[in-house]
């Protein structure tokens, strides 16, 4: 006989493996149970509510608080000085981005070695073995080769769901279905490596064996995790802070389970409840429930049966209740355009329109900036003194010579708003652009630049006929 666990070839009918000692199971990796197979998954939970999991509660502590910790100091010291009275360059987002990247890299590495901590001391605790969170932490970085092998493991695994994601919808499907299929051996490969993190076992055999120890037992496995549905959404209301209790919780009891399914031990001393296979429909039924309220609210909410204009109420009928005679009750109030006045700041004896959301800002240079909710673009006004023999076509051309240093300029175009005849360019480069109107009023130079990250030209495109349309002198 084959043993499961390292893989040695046994006589047929031995009960032990001659290697490592583990239980030796026939090839079907089939159980013979006396009782209801909720009495197994009570007893694996029983037992495992009842061991002491303290040491279990510093490092999830810990895997939960360096996610919050990393993201509070990425948003500190590189996004918010980003957003601070200064128009990121492309290279500067690149680096920002790349460290997110890198941070992210970093958590998911120490998550792996803590993981593997929590497994191997959960695996010591269900097997009643006093366990501190120094043991925990020692078991987290002492079995590098093991660390390593599940990383590579789940590195593979989500590079194989990458690639099958990019076929539409069937993509989708056959990533639900890998999931579903390979979680549960994961898991066991996990165990295996934590109950023998010096075993030199290939990862092909590794994936092997976890296939083998998690046969015919797939629904007893998504049952058991699925009875923590309940607490999952109970985590939810304490904002995160249950699952400090709920993980050792679960650690502990898939431990069980895989102590069951190696024949280890027993666990027969509960009462019987829903089976496996009812936990595992019930909670189908809810996720499609729950989806489908979603897709029903939004639905309702974006197509909205009564629509209220200036107090009449303008109503949606069907094919069968339809009065034509709506079509000639026209409402010519309908047609007026919106009023911006609250959005006018006068800026340097200018009329400049602000969208909503804007704060203000100090740009070098400049007279007055407003600055987006998210910082991707500025608005803001440059006035300038000239001398009397300099006209607007010679200042632009200056102007232009000096961006095109670091930026390409267009074409100028003129265009008459509201009785002003403005220049108007853009300049720049693969990132953002500088959008400048400029007049010539008293040999004084007024410019107004609207500087944007490029990937929303398409909604300041339409700031830009907006503040066209209010762009005028107060005097």
């Amino acid at each position: 006989m084959i043993c499961n666990m390292c893989g040695s070839t046994n006589e047929v009918g031995a009960k032990f493996c001659s290697r490592c000692g583990h239980v030796l199971q026939n090839k079907d990796n089939k159980i013979e149970d006396n009782v209801h197979n909720s009495v197994i998954r009570r007893s694996i939970k029983k037992d495992a509510k009842l061991k002491n999991k303290r040491a279990l509660y510093g490092t999830v502590t810990l895997l939960i608080g360096i996610p919050i910790v990393i993201c509070a100091v990425y948003f500190f010291v590189v996004l918010f000085p980003l957003m601070q009275n200064v128009v990121p360059s492309f290279g500067t987002i690149l680096s920002s981005s790349l460290i997110f990247f890198l941070l992210i890299l970093a958590y998911v590495i120490i998550s792996i070695f803590l993981n593997f901590g929590i497994v191997k001391s959960s695996l010591d605790i269900s097997r009643d073995k006093q366990v501190t969170l120094k043991d925990v932490l020692n078991s987290s970085f002492k079995n590098i080769s093991a660390c390593l092998k599940i990383f590579a493991l789940t590195f593979i695994m989500n590079v194989i769901i990458g690639i099958v994601a990019i076929i539409p919808v069937i993509g989708l499907i056959a990533d639900i279905a890998l999931v579903v299929y390979f979680i549960p051996v994961i898991t066991m490969v996990t165990f295996m490596l934590a109950d023998n993190p010096n075993d030199n076992m290939s990862l092909t055999d590794l994936i092997k064996k976890g296939m083998e120890i998690i046969k015919n037992h797939r629904i007893e496995f998504y049952g058991l995790i699925l009875s923590f549905a309940g607490w999952f959404i109970l985590s939810i209301f304490t904002a995160g802070l249950l699952m400090i209790w709920l993980m050792p919780y679960m650690n502990v009891s898939l431990a069980n389970l895989y102590r069951r399914l190696t024949k280890e031990t027993k666990f027969e001393d509960s009462s019987e409840g829903l089976s496996n296979g009812a936990i595992i429909g019930i909670t189908a039924i809810l996720y499609v429930l729950f989806f489908a309220s979603i897709i029903i609210i939004l639905i309702n909410y974006a197509i909205p049966q009564i629509e209220k204009k200036e107090g009449k109420e303008i109503q949606i009928y069907d094919d069968f209740d339809y009065n034509y005679d709506y079509d000639y009750d026209y409402d010519d109030t309908l047609d007026e355009e919106e009023d911006y006045s609250k959005n006018i700041q006068i800026i340097s004896g200018l009329n400049i329109y602000i969208p909503d959301g804007y704060s203000r800002t100090t740009v070098d240079g400049y007279d007055e900036a407003y600055q987006s909710l998210y910082g991707d673009v500025i608005i803001g006004v440059i006035t300038q003194k000239i001398g009397s023999h300099t006209n607007l076509s010679d200042f632009t051309s200056n102007y232009k010579s000096i961006m095109n240093d670091n930026y390409t300029c267009g074409i100028s175009t003129n265009k008459k708003l509201n009785g002003t005849d403005w220049e108007i360019f853009d300049c720049g480069d693969d990132s953002i652009t500088l959008t400048n109107y400029m007049t010539l009023r008293d040999n004084k130079i007024y410019a107004v630049i609207v500087t944007h990250i490029k990937s929303s030209s398409s909604e300041v495109n339409d700031e830009l006929e907006i503040i066209e349309d209010n762009l005028s002198f107060v005097y």
